[in-house]
């Protein structure tokens, strides 16, 4: 996917979760816009027009010397727009 292809301002939304793939060696955080956000903490299925995610995705973790671990380098974003309209 190309980058104008992303919204402009996903890295400041909200984290909805973090995962480290061990098997995989790669580490991924999802982040949800403000309709996707409040669509998760209502339980509400389907979600919305407008809502969106967008997961980061790196490879190989690196721990450094104090064991903090680091991403790896990148590979890929994913998007999610949920638009009615399209389906």
């Amino acid at each position: 996917m190309r980058d104008d292809h992303l919204p402009a301002d996903y890295k400041n939304w909200q984290v909805i979760s973090i995962t480290d793939k061990y098997d995989g060696s790669s580490m991924r955080i999802v982040f949800g816009n403000e309709k996707m956000v409040k669509a998760i903490q209502n339980g509400q299925l389907p979600f919305p027009d407008g809502a969106k995610m967008v997961k980061v995705v790196w490879g190989k973790q690196q721990v450094d010397k104090n064991g903090n671990v680091l991403p790896g380098n990148f590979q890929n974003v994913q998007l999610m727009i949920k638009n009615a309209k399209k389906i």
